[in-house]
């Protein structure tokens, strides 16, 4: 049966040499079939933090120190995209984000300084932010 990608699911997502970095659909299908994706990154004491969504350990079971969403590697992928890529084991399926959190970082889109411009616009048409 094939994936079908769904507001809250979680996906490790192959980012380079850093290995997988676990990506939140944080919107239902456009009618353009397209979702928006945002990764966390965790809190190094050598690096900026973008404030727009913090999050503690244990907020979701891969969250194990003091995290935040990174918005500016913010990503819209096509469902259909999202699908092939389940399927054909590139992205890997993780435990699923509750509601609560998943509407927490779709509310920092709009807070975040770093969000790009295209995935605000295209929040802002869907009146999501």
């Amino acid at each position: 049966m094939a994936y079908a990608p769904a507001r809250c699911d979680t996906l490790l997502i192959p980012t380079g040499p850093a290995g997988d970095h676990l990506f939140v659909i944080t919107t239902d299908a456009c009618p353009n079939g397209l979702h928006v994706l945002a990764n966390f990154t965790k809190v190094a004491p050598d690096r900026f933090v973008d404030d727009a969504c913090l999050l503690a350990p244990g907020e979701h079971p891969f969250i194990i120190q003091d995290s935040y969403v990174l918005y500016r590697s913010a990503i819209i992928q096509p469902a259909l995209r999202l699908s092939n890529m389940v399927d054909g084991w590139v992205y890997k399926n993780g435990y699923p984000a509750s509601v609560k959190l998943t509407n927490r970082i779709l509310a920092g889109f709009g807070k975040s300084r770093f969000t790009p411009k295209f995935i605000k616009i295209h929040l802002q048409n869907l009146g999501l932010i």
